[in-house]
């Protein structure tokens, strides 16, 4: 099952550097495989979005679902500290939906701000009537700079339950692209 997470984030790799506005943009870069999952970075330059307005849209999980379209759901279920307990349930049409609780966090980092997640060790809060991701652990790192703001999105993700390879190549290359358009849609200014 990794295995086919892998070859489908290699498939994202060609399908991401073919469009002419991403490689405008934004640059990608993946990882040696940790566990079978081949991790992805995705570093992008925007000139015309409102900051606050991107601060505002990651430091808030519960609001993401109002952002993300593949994240039907995102519920605060606890807080310890810095860290936001989160259950995610994304729609992963035609095949089941898939749900995880995350662990989120925010940090100030050298001009900006990181926002990250891992998948919890405490699953409870899950509905039970979706599959559970195997894995799901990332971040968001914003940082303003002279000519605008660079955004850079990690991402490591094992989605658990049986999906053929080509099903996991489209739904991971085309929800990364518009993940990335849709948090930049929302900090454009108007």
């Amino acid at each position: 099952m990794r295995r086919t997470v892998s070859t489908a984030l290699v498939t994202l790799t060609g399908a991401l550097v073919a469009s002419p506005a991403f490689a405008e943009e934004c640059a990608l870069r993946t990882g040696a495989p940790v566990d079978g999952i081949r991790p992805v970075q995705i570093d992008c330059r925007w000139s015309d979005v409102d900051v606050d307005r991107l601060h505002a849209a990651l430091a808030d999980p519960a609001a993401q679902a109002g952002i993300f379209a593949g994240l039907t759901e995102s519920v605060v279920v606890g807080r310890q500290g810095r860290t936001t307990r989160v259950r995610q349930r994304f729609s992963a049409s035609p095949a089941s939906d898939r749900e995880v609780v995350v662990d989120y966090r925010v940090d100030a980092i050298d001009g900006g701000r990181r926002y990250s997640w891992h998948k919890s060790v405490d699953q409870s809060a899950l509905r039970g009537d979706a599959v559970e991701v195997d894995v799901h652990e990332g971040s968001w790192e914003v940082r303003e700079q002279a000519d605008g703001v660079r955004v850079t999105y990690e991402l490591r993700l094992a989605l658990g339950g049986m999906l053929p390879g080509f099903m996991t190549s489209w739904a991971q290359g085309g929800a990364i692209r518009e993940t990335l358009a849709e948090l930049e849609r929302f900090a454009h200014h108007p």
